[in-house]
């Protein structure tokens, strides 16, 4: 996978930039070249619409993104980049499981 960005994060250059119906894992940042203060995933084939609910909500400026093969391969990386950015990222709450099947490899989450 190869991360796409940083970009501003505005609706308009979203759909400019992300593809529809795909799934894929994002980072949020406040500063160009700053930390990540947020990682995420869509949770189905909704990258661009779920990076579009960020820009209207959100304060982040910018933001990088990548796509992935599917639901749990999107969680199993958003999770390890989850584990990396920990002391920098906002959402400190671990990523929920795509499914009961699927657990962590940094954590063995939810155990």
């Amino acid at each position: 996978m190869t991360w796409k960005g940083p970009h501003t994060l505005t609706t308009h250059n979203v759909r400019r930039r992300v593809d529809e119906d795909k799934h894929g894992i994002y980072m949020l940042y406040n500063t160009w070249g700053g930390p990540p203060r947020y990682v995420g995933r869509s949770h189905g084939k909704n990258l661009s619409g779920r990076l579009q609910m960020r820009a209207r909500e959100d304060d982040y400026r910018y933001f990088k993104y990548e796509y992935a093969s599917s639901k749990t391969k999107a969680f199993e990386h958003e999770a390890n980049l989850w584990h990396r950015h920990g002391s920098t990222i906002e959402n400190k709450k671990h990523p929920e499981r795509p499914h009961e099947n699927v657990v962590c490899s940094q954590c063995n989450y939810p155990s």
